[in-house]
């Protein structure tokens, strides 16, 4: 993965993206001063598997439960309650 500041990114964008294309390579996109990682370039086809394979919280709700015995309820579980994970106490 390459890494270049916005200026460099302006002067040699079309090269860049020929790059993405035509090699598969990725770039990080640097902004300011203090070099923040503001975006990362990928080939378009990464990112669709990407998507396709990415699991998302919800995915299952309404075809699929479960639920966590009450010796499993400890705080770990809290940030799965809003997706509708219970405990079985509930």
């Amino acid at each position: 993965m390459h890494t270049v500041q916005v200026g460099e990114m302006k002067a040699h964008l079309s090269e860049i993206l020929e790059r993405i294309r035509t090699e598969g390579e990725e770039f990080v996109l640097e902004f300011g001063r203090g070099h923040e990682k503001v975006a990362v370039l990928v080939p378009y086809e990464k990112y669709r598997q990407q998507q396709r394979t990415a699991l998302t919280p919800g995915l299952l709700q309404e075809r699929a439960s479960f639920a966590f015995h009450e010796d499993s309820a400890d705080s770990a579980f809290a940030d799965y309650r809003p997706y509708g994970l219970k405990l079985i106490d509930d």
